[in-house]
């Protein structure tokens, strides 16, 4: 069985992802940086100099690629929601679970992140993440198969702990 991280950028699906995966015994494969590495450049890099149609669609064949991968913890970029033939491959791929962190810490995240690109450069960065976030909660809740209220500001061991509950790993051992 695979486990699937959805959610907005920021909200911990990588450094959960990787802690669940070491946990459980499982492989862990993060969706951008596999992307990353098949085209030898970084997503921010990408975006600035095709844009984020080109992204989406790269994106979308990556994804399209993991049609075998099993016993697999898989984190997504925030945005893959938004083409449904991603989220029909997610849904072959394993159990969607939905990290869902305040979205006050998200912002006060994403101030200081600058790896990450902008979706909308002509708002402010706040604006942009609140509009985009209410856009995208329906998306992300239609999807999952459950939804898990995090704090990227608690320890990730207690986070990672919250995902096994929900997994019903000990109870299924």
């Amino acid at each position: 069985m695979n486990i699937i991280l959805i959610g907005y950028r920021a909200s911990g699906k990588t450094t959960y992802g990787r802690a669940l995966a070491k946990k459980l015994g499982l492989k862990f494969l993060d969706l951008d940086e596999l992307l990353e590495s098949k085209i030898n450049q970084s997503i921010k890099e990408l975006v600035f100099l095709k844009g984020m149609d080109a992204f989406r669609k790269l994106e979308q064949e990556a994804l399209e690629s993991l049609s075998d991968i099993e016993n697999t913890v898989i984190a997504t970029g925030g945005g893959v929601i938004l083409e449904e033939k991603n989220c029909e491959n997610l849904k072959k791929l394993g159990k969607i679970f939905w990290l869902k962190p305040p979205i006050q810490e998200v912002i006060e995240y994403l101030k200081l992140d600058k790896t990450r690109p902008r979706l909308e450069a002509e708002k402010s960065q706040e604006q942009e993440i609140l509009d985009t976030w209410e856009f995208r909660q329906p998306l992300y809740a239609s999807l999952a198969d459950e939804t898990i209220e995090v704090s990227i500001l608690a320890p990730v061991e207690d986070e990672v702990e919250k995902i096994l509950k929900y997994l019903n790993y000990f109870s299924c051992k």
